[in-house]
C-alpha cells in the first residue's frame, strides 16, 4: 500500500513563490529553484504528485498545452488554501482562473518571473543587501497608479503605470546605521507592442 501524501515545507515553499510571482510559474524554474542535485524525474513526480490532489493545476487541452511556451503550473484550490493560511491572508480565487494562453503574454511573464529569480538567488549570495517585496504588475493594474506628462506635440496627457514588477534594494551602513536604497522599476521590452 502506498503512503499516505504529506505536504512537504518544500511543497509550501514552492507554492508561495508560485502565488507571489502572479500565480504561474514554469515546470524548469521550480525544477532550479527547489529540485536541485535531484534529477528531473524525481521533481516531475513531485510536482505530478501536488497536481493530482489538487495543489497544483497545469493546462488540460489540447490547445492550452501547445499554447504555453513551456510546461506552467498554477495554483488550485488546495495549493490556495494552504498559502492563504500560511501568509495569513485570504485566498485569492481569481489567479487561478488563467484567462488567456497567449504564448507572447505568457512567455512575457515566464521572462520576467526568470529576471526575478536571478535577483533573488543574486541577494542570497550577497549577504549584506535586503530586497524589499517584489511588486508585479498585476499589483500595478490593481492599484491604478496614473502619470501625467507632455507629449512630443506639448500636450498634457494622462497614463496608468503598469512595470512588469519593482523592488528595491538596501543595506545598512554600519558605523552610522543608516540605510542605503536603491529603487528598481523592471520593463521588459520584447518589442511586440507600439508604444507612444
Amino acid at each position: 500500500p502506498s503512503e499516505p501524501f504529506q505536504l512537504s515545507p518544500r511543497d509550501l515553499q514552492m507554492m508561495i513563490l508560485i502565488w507571489l510571482c502572479d500565480g504561474i510559474m514554469s515546470r524548469r524554474q521550480l525544477e532550479d529553484e527547489f529540485f536541485v542535485g535531484l534529477n528531473k524525474s524525481q521533481a516531475r513526480r513531485r510536482l505530478r504528485a501536488l497536481y493530482d490532489r489538487v495543489y497544483l493545476n497545469q493546462p488540460h487541452n489540447e490547445q492550452q498545452c501547445l499554447s504555453a511556451p513551456e510546461h506552467i503550473y498554477w495554483l488550485d484550490r488546495r495549493g490556495y488554501e494552504e498559502v492563504a493560511k500560511a501568509l495569513n491572508v485570504e485566498p485569492d480565487r481569481n489567479l487561478k482562473k488563467i484567462r488567456t494562453f497567449n504564448p507572447i503574454v505568457l512567455q512575457h511573464h515566464l521572462q520576467v518571473v526568470d529576471i526575478r529569480l536571478k535577483v533573488m538567488g543574486d541577494i542570497k549570495r550577497t549577504s549584506p543587501v535586503n530586497m524589499s517585496r517584489w511588486v508585479t504588475e498585476r499589483q500595478f493594474r490593481s492599484w491604478k497608479h496614473r502619470v501625467t506628462y507632455q507629449s512630443l506635440q506639448s500636450e498634457q496627457l494622462e497614463k496608468g503605470v503598469e512595470p512588469d514588477g519593482f523592488f528595491a534594494l538596501w543595506w545598512a551602513l554600519k558605523p552610522q546605521r543608516q540605510r542605503r536604497v536603491y529603487s528598481f522599476v523592471l520593463e521588459l521590452d520584447r518589442g511586440t507592442e507600439d508604444l507612444e
